[in-house]
C-alpha cells in the first residue's frame, strides 16, 4: 500500500500547478427520446421560449402541462383548457422564485432549463444544465451518499472528467450525453443530498488529465479483485486505464453465480448473428491479464463460432467477463450429432466483478476511503499516470 500513499502525495502536489481552464460551462443531457404526451412543469413561474428566445406562453408554479411532438412543432396543453401549437423547438425556462428553481419532465425534477425538440418519432427533451449542477444529479445516481467522503469525491472527479471528455458524444441525437449508464446515470435534482453535493463542491473544477487533455475517466461498480487494461476490453490503449489491484472484496458483486439455459443462450447468440444451432460446448479461448474472457468458442450442432467476451457476456446476461463456465444437465438430441450423445441443458457461470472493470472501482474506492486514504490517492491508484488539475468554469 506504500505505492498508494506516494502516488497520492504526488497527485495532491499537482493541484497547485498552473493549469488551463476547461472551457465547459453547460452540459446538454438527453432525458427523453421520441416521447409522447410528456408531463412538464416548473417549481416556479416559467416561460416557454421559441427558437428566437421570445416568450410565447407563461406556465404557473407547479402547473401540470403535457407536451407532444406535432410534425415540425410542439403542442402544449395545460390546465383550464390552455393550449398552444408552436413551430420548431421550445425552451422551458424558470423566470424567478425563492429557493432553487427546478423544471420537471416525465419523472424527474431538474436544474437548468428544458428544450422540447420535435422529431419524426415524437419529442426529445434535453436538460441544459451547468456542469457542476449536472454532477449534483450524477454522483448520487452512481454511488450511495452514505459512503466515505473520499469515495464520493473520487466519483465526482471521475464523473466531471468523463463528462468533459465525452461532451458531444451524442451530438447527432441533439444532446451531449444521455442519462443512462451508456454515459453515466443522471436523475436530476430529485436525488441531490448534502453529502454528494459537498463532494462536488469540494472538488469544484478538478479534472484528471493526460497528455494535456481531460481523460474519459471510466468507472465501474466492482472489478473483482483486479481492474483491466483498456485495450483488453476495447480496442484503444489508454495510458491511464491500466490493470491495477482492486480493493472491492466487500462488494456484493465480488463473486457471483448464474445458470443460463442452453436454449435461451442459443437464442440470444442467434439475435447477435451467431447462428450455431443447439449448443454443445462453450469454451473461453483467450483471457486478459486480469483473467477476463476476451474470446469464446461457441460450438453448436450447426457449426462453430468465436465471439468476443463482451458480446458473449451480453448474450448470457452476465455481470462481467471475468468468469468460468461449465455445462450442466442433459437433454436429448433433436438431430443426431457425431460424438455427442446429448446436449447440455444449461451452462453454469461463476464470476467476479460488476461492469467492464475499467478505471475507478466504486466498491474499491469505498474500501480505500474507509481505510483513510484521501480521494487524491484513490484517483492516482485507479488512473495511473494521470494528473489532477483544477480549472475554472
Amino acid at each position: 500500500m506504500k505505492k498508494l500513499v506516494l502516488a497520492g502525495v504526488m497527485l495532491a502536489s499537482l493541484l497547485n500547478a498552473p493549469a488551463p481552464a476547461w472551457a465547459v460551462t453547460f452540459v446538454r443531457v438527453g432525458v427523453v427520446e421520441g416521447g409522447s404526451n410528456i408531463l412538464i412543469s416548473s417549481s416556479v413561474a416559467a416561460d416557454l421560449l421559441d427558437e428566437r428566445g421570445r416568450a410565447v406562453m407563461r406556465i404557473g408554479p407547479r402547473e401540470s402541462w403535457t407536451a407532444t411532438g406535432s410534425g415540425f412543432g410542439v403542442q402544449i396543453q395545460g390546465p383550464n383548457g390552455k393550449q398552444g401549437l408552436f413551430s420548431g423547438s421550445l425552451w422551458l425556462s424558470p423566470v424567478s422564485g425563492a429557493g432553487i428553481p427546478l423544471v420537471f419532465a416525465r419523472r424527474h425534477w431538474y436544474r437548468g432549463v428544458l428544450e422540447l425538440k420535435p422529431t419524426g418519432s415524437g419529442l426529445n427533451v434535453v436538460n441544459r444544465v451547468p456542469l457542476e449542477q449536472y454532477l449534483y444529479g450524477v454522483v448520487p445516481s452512481e454511488i450511495p451518499r452514505s459512503w466515505p467522503m473520499a469515495a464520493l469525491k473520487s466519483q465526482a472527479v471521475a464523473a466531471r472528467s468523463y463528462a468533459i471528455a465525452n461532451l458531444g458524444k451524442h451530438r447527432s441525437r441533439g444532446f451531449d450525453v444521455c442519462d443512462s449508464d451508456d454515459c453515466q446515470v443522471y436523475t436530476g435534482a430529485s436525488v441531490e443530498n448534502t453529502s454528494t453535493n459537498g463532494a462536488v463542491d469540494g472538488t469544484r473544477g478538478e479534472v484528471l488529465v493526460s497528455g494535456g487533455k481531460v481523460i474519459a475517466a471510466y468507472f465501474c461498480s466492482s472489478a473483482g479483485g483486479y481492474t483491466e487494461n483498456s485495450e483488453d476490453v476495447w480496442v484503444r490503449k489508454e495510458s491511464f486505464i491500466r490493470a491495477v489491484p482492486d480493493y472491492d472484496q466487500n462488494s456484493p458483486h465480488y463473486t457471483w453465480y448464474k445458470n443460463v439455459s442452453a436454449s435461451s443462450l442459443a437464442a440470444s447468440l442467434s439475435r447477435q448473428g451467431v447462428n450455431v444451432g443447439p449448443l454443445v460446448t462453450v469454451t473461453p479461448l483467450q483471457r486478459s491479464y486480469s483473467g477476463r474472457v476476451k474470446t469464446v468458442q461457441v460450438v453448436g450442432q450447426n457449426g462453430s463460432r468465436v465471439v468476443s467476451g463482451e458480446n458473449f457476456r451480453i448474450a448470457a446476461g452476465l455481470a462481467s467477463t471475468l468468469f468460468n463456465v461449465s455445462a450442466r444437465g442433459s437433454q436429448p438430441l433433436a438431430v443426431p450429432s457425431p460424438g455427442a450423445a446429448s446436449l447440455p441443458a444449461e451452462f453454469a457461470f461463476a464470476g467476479r466483478g460488476w461492469g467492464h472493470g475499467l478505471g475507478l472501482s466504486q466498491w474499491g474506492a469505498k474500501s480505500l476511503g474507509e481505510k483513510g486514504y484521501p480521494y487524491t490517492t484513490i484517483l492516482a491508484h485507479y488512473y495511473p499516470g494521470s494528473q489532477l488539475r483544477r480549472g475554472s468554469y
